[in-house]
């Protein structure tokens, strides 16, 4: 497992990582208006570009949705709010909004779970921002034409769950997102094509992870990586998933 601590300067830090990340969806959204209002686009693209500006505008909603949790935890040193949050439903929302960005890539989301899902106790803004990182992280990172596997379980730990996500990338090892979280903001993306990246998406996951008693780790597997988040289960709510 892998837990962080603040400094003076962390949300400083964090905002000019989200300036940066900002900066490829907008782009995108003012290219693709010039290109809409240039009166050249069949219906085929026209849709195409519609469809693309939604996700960037979700991206960036996504982004400030965010930070303003961040900067509830870490600036004003205050507690999100928690309730019981069906993690599987999450899941399901989150793959259905980030489906486009992978076929871009020819790549695909499978999601794996028991016959029944878990109900967690967290806040469902930050658990849906804590789940689209985690997924994102593995489109930008992985190899085209590969699959991304998505599977809540039970953890070993009693009382928790696991939400496990295995990308196709070279492997990630613990020490690699010590590194990643000393150069919040400082990072760029491998894939040129699916825009920039700070490493803001990971920081922020493993930040949000935390304020909700919850904990974040890595392992290489055979041909990519493994991150996972384990977070308790709400236990009067809970509902039968396989063992880990």
């Amino acid at each position: 497992m892998m837990r962080i601590t603040g400094g003076e300067n962390e949300m400083q830090t964090i905002i000019s990582a989200a300036v940066y990340d900002l900066k490829t969806p907008l782009t995108l959204i003012r290219g693709l208006n010039d290109l809409m209002n240039s009166g050249k686009l069949d219906k085929k693209s026209h849709d195409l570009y519609v469809s693309r500006i939604a996700t960037s505008v979700d991206q960036m909603q996504r982004i400030i949705d965010t930070i303003s949790s961040l900067d509830k935890i870490i600036a004003k040193q205050q507690s999100l709010p928690i309730e019981p949050v069906n993690i599987c439903q999450v899941v399901e929302e989150v793959a259905h909004q980030l489906d486009s960005c992978a076929r871009d890539y020819n790549q695909k989301l499978i999601i794996k779970h028991g016959r029944t899902s878990a109900v967690v106790l967290s806040n469902k803004q930050a658990l849906e921002s804590v789940v689209y990182g985690l997924v994102d992280n593995a489109i930008k990172y992985s190899t085209p034409n590969s699959n991304i596997l998505i599977r809540p379980s039970l953890a070993s730990r009693r009382g928790f769950t696991r939400l496990t996500v295995r990308d196709k990338t070279v492997g990630v090892r613990k020490s690699d997102i010590s590194r990643i979280m000393k150069t919040l903001g400082q990072t760029s993306s491998p894939n040129p094509a699916y825009g920039s990246n700070s490493g803001l998406g990971l920081y922020a996951t493993m930040r949000l992870v935390e304020s909700l008693n919850g904990a974040v780790g890595v392992k290489p597997v055979p041909g990519g990586s493994s991150f996972f988040v384990e977070l308790p289960i709400a236990q009067q709510l809970s509902l039968y998933l396989p063992k880990s």
